[in-house]
């Protein structure tokens, strides 16, 4: 979810760096930077690790929420080109789950505030699993909630810890190209620099003809759609919020 559908991780360092402060110790933002995916709870234990005093994780946790969430709920804004990315998944009957390292009091926050609710068919949290990514439990949660099989599912993903638990989440993983597993990283050139903007324009296209390898990516989801017929939103998919 971070970096891809919402740009918080600025926020969340910015965050976890007061957090320490308060606690009487000190990180560098550059280890934080590096932890881009990582389930939260290990990221405070890795920098209360760095801090240069003895800190609790779980104290560092709760203050982490008290002051994170009402920031994020105040400023939390779409990845450039998620809409139109969504509006044209939506309109190829592409069924659409979110597999994130965050909590579920963070999902709700997001989702709340960019009105996802109504165009996710899954949710698939950390807080429901026994490990985080960059093992694969989140996705199989969130595939196993679209009702399919990893053979039928396209990853977006910023990180390179997201990618790990793309990729092991799948029994086969392979090429987009194969129309087996498609990883589609945010940062992959083309895209490297513009994310989901550069290619969410062309995604109507993307979704019938391929192309490159998100492209194709992409035009695998939309083949596997259109031999599995009719869209069916799963009855687990999550009902929290409006």
């Amino acid at each position: 979810m971070d970096g891809v559908v919402v740009d918080s991780e600025p926020l969340s360092i910015a965050v976890i760096a007061e957090v320490i402060a308060e606690h009487g110790g000190q990180v560098d933002p550059a280890l934080l930077a590096g932890l881009t995916g990582v389930n939260l709870m290990e990221v405070l234990r890795v920098a209360a690790a760095h801090s240069g005093r003895s800190l609790d994780t779980q104290a560092l946790h709760r203050s982490y929420q008290q002051r994170y969430l009402p920031r994020l709920r105040a400023c939390a804004a779409a990845t450039p080109g998620l809409a139109r990315l969504i509006a044209a998944l939506v309109g190829a009957g592409v069924a659409i789950g979110l597999a994130s390292s965050s909590s579920l009091a963070e999902i709700d926050v997001v989702v709340h505030a960019l009105r996802l609710r109504p165009v996710l068919a899954a949710v698939a949290s950390a807080d429901e699993v026994a490990r985080p990514k960059p093992a694969p439990d989140v996705y199989r949660l969130a595939v196993r909630r679209l009702g399919t099989g990893p053979e039928r599912v396209v990853a977006i993903e910023d990180s390179a810890t997201g990618m790990a638990a793309a990729h092991a989440s799948a029994s086969a993983p392979r090429l987009p190209g194969d129309r087996i597993w498609g990883i589609v990283p945010c940062w992959w050139t083309p895209w490297r620099n513009s994310t989901l903007a550069s290619w969410s324009g062309s995604c109507r296209m993307a979704l019938t003809e391929g192309g490159s390898l998100g492209r194709r990516a992409c035009h695998a989801v939309s083949e596997r759609r259109r031999d599995a017929g009719p869209r069916r939103r799963p009855d687990t998919a999550p009902s929290r919020g409006p």
